[in-house]
């Protein structure tokens, strides 16, 4: 069955030992609906069900032997309950359904009954009003709790961001596709995820796995900074060396017979397929002999051309005015 307020309990606890009559039918009104609710699913019959539950009450009433705390209180109704609802059903097939909604006035009717044959202390206040008494203190203890769960998951939470966050960086790549990964381990929100190298900051991007991934376009050292949600902030540093930033190196660029050789050198390699000339015109046009051992590469049209692009394999790009 539900829970209830626990100082209401605690009230209603002292009032019965003192023989109050509303205490009776404050407790009445408390539990009524939940223990209607419980009994009548096992009996599916109306009559039935608030025999049991006269039963029920009487004998918890009984002797005024009334528990001390608010737990035992209800624990010894519940058990009450169970033990009279046993005793009805355990012969009998369930019955259909009749009336299974929870009606207000057949339980004023039910507790003028119990008061008149277990002999209890007649009420002044109607059940219909301590019931709606006994809703409003469990929907102010209920918010108690809920504001008080709240108050501790915030300082789960607040306890949880104020553990900065752990780095672990991996390098991978070459040249231009040179890449830093970044785990991050922490339990609280990533609010941002920064990298720079001489004060030049460096593209960051989160992978769909939570990772990021860096992409540095400098050598250097790079320093990386993570803030999580209450602005802890770690940082972690690594050294990069492998980032191709040179164009390559013109050693020649010789005409004969209106053809244009050119002939270059790179710390890594020329892309001579993605090398081209720039004609008068406007248009580009790419080598017509590549010639690999020597890293050169011919050009036709020498006297309409007027710059040459030469690419390493990293996109470094040297430009050459020709005319």
């Amino acid at each position: 069955m539900s829970s209830y307020a626990r100082n209401y309990l605690k009230e209603l606890i002292h009032d019965l030992r003192m023989h109050e009559g509303n205490a009776y039918a404050a407790f009445f009104a408390l539990t009524c609906k939940d223990a209607y609710t419980h009994i009548i699913q096992k009996t599916g019959n109306e009559y039935r069900t608030e025999q049991i539950m006269e039963a029920a009450y009487a004998a918890f009433f009984e002797n005024d032997n009334i528990p001390a705390t608010p737990k035992l209180l209800v624990n010894k109704f519940n058990l009450i309950c169970e033990l009279k609802l046993m005793n009805e059903v355990k012969d009998q097939p369930k019955g259909k359904e009749t009336a299974s909604t929870f009606r207000l006035h057949q339980m004023e009717l039910l507790y003028s009954l119990l008061v008149s044959n277990a002999h209890l202390p007649k009420n002044t206040i109607s059940i219909e009003t301590l019931y709606k008494y006994g809703k409003v203190r469990n929907r102010l203890y209920a918010n108690r709790l809920l504001f008080a769960a709240a108050i501790a998951a915030f300082a789960v939470i607040s306890a949880i961001n104020f553990i900065p966050p752990s780095i672990s960086l991996s390098l991978d790549g070459t040249g231009k596709n040179f890449l830093c990964h970044v785990e991050i381990n922490t339990l609280s929100s990533i609010t941002a995820v920064t990298a720079e190298i001489g004060g030049t900051p460096m593209r960051v991007t989160m992978e769909a796995d939570g990772t990021y991934t860096i992409h540095p376009s400098a050598n250097g050292t790079m320093n990386i900074s993570v803030r999580n949600l209450l602005g802890k902030v770690t940082t972690a540093s690594a050294e990069i060396h492998d980032v191709d930033t040179e164009p390559p190196v013109l050693v020649s660029a010789v005409a004969e017979n209106n053809v244009l050789t050119v002939t270059a050198t790179d710390n890594r390699r020329v892309n001579w397929k993605n090398t081209y000339v720039i004609l008068k015109d406007g248009s580009r046009e790419h080598a017509e002999n590549i010639n690999t051992h020597d890293s050169s590469a011919d050009f036709p049209n020498y006297d309409q051309i007027v710059s040459v692009s030469i690419n390493d394999d990293t996109g470094n790009t040297l430009k050459v005015n020709i005319q």
